[in-house]
């Protein structure tokens, strides 16, 4: 998709990954065992090609805007937040930018 949406064959992106490493990294954190306000996952942006963010009934994750200005995100049901690591950010030339964003135990 993200090829089709700049404009290239759709498996223009897709042809650089064969053979390559990919991986999945889905977090999890046990809350009863972490302190209200406690950081999560720091403020980071991932190096693989995206992040994908789901709905989640814990409301810490906050991006950062290209302005610098910090942003609590809320995913609605049934809809996924895409952000595009250094891999991508490299691959399209700096087109599409890597997201920064941090997780914190807030509730």
């Amino acid at each position: 998709m993200t090829a089709i949406a700049l404009g290239l064959d759709k498996d223009s992106l897709s042809k650089t990954f064969i053979n390559g490493a990919n991986y999945l990294s889905p977090p999890a954190m046990d809350l009863s065992k972490s302190k209200l306000g406690e950081v999560i996952t720091g403020f980071h942006r991932d190096f693989g090609i995206i992040t994908v963010h789901a709905p989640t009934r814990f409301e810490g994750l906050s991006a950062w805007m290209l302005t610098g200005e910090k942003v609590s995100v809320k995913i609605p049901d049934r809809h996924l937040l895409i952000q595009a690591g250094k891999q991508l950010e490299w691959l399209t030339g700096g087109y599409l930018k890597a997201g920064f964003h941090e997780v914190i135990h807030n509730r």
